[in-house]
């Protein structure tokens, strides 16, 4: 705002270094929280797609060892697609449920004002 001032003075470098340390703290908490939220994420992504190649992995030992009927291969692919769906839809529903809980405190609160009694009559 009084880049003017500053101007006038002479203090471009200095404020500029001191502004520079100043953030020297929140930048080192910053990166150290980003490489935690990497992992984390790298971790989530991982597991999906190990999950993905356990049930082929599972179809085709099964493929291999109990091929007696023509209908085991569809059954095999029926299921794994739909464990990778359920699971998916459960990962989804569970990413609400902190807005679930807000919804039923939020709820709550409103009855309450709806139940409460009111002084005022209304004429019909």
């Amino acid at each position: 705002m009084n880049y003017r001032t500053v101007a006038s003075f002479a203090n471009e470098e200095k404020l500029l270094n001191d502004y520079k340390v100043l953030l020297e703290g929140p930048k080192a908490k910053t990166i150290k929280s980003a490489h935690c939220v990497a992992v984390i994420y790298g971790l989530s992504q991982f597991t999906i797609y190990a999950q993905i190649a356990t049930l082929f992995y599972a179809g085709a030992m099964i493929l291999k060892h109990y091929h007696d009927d023509g209908e085991t291969p569809v059954n095999i692919f029926i299921s794994i697609f739909a464990m990778n769906f359920g699971a998916l839809a459960a990962g989804q529903a569970n990413q609400f449920g902190p807005d679930m809980s807000k919804a039923k405190i939020a709820a709550k609160k409103i009855f309450g004002i709806i139940e409460k009694p009111t002084e005022i009559t209304a004429l019909a």
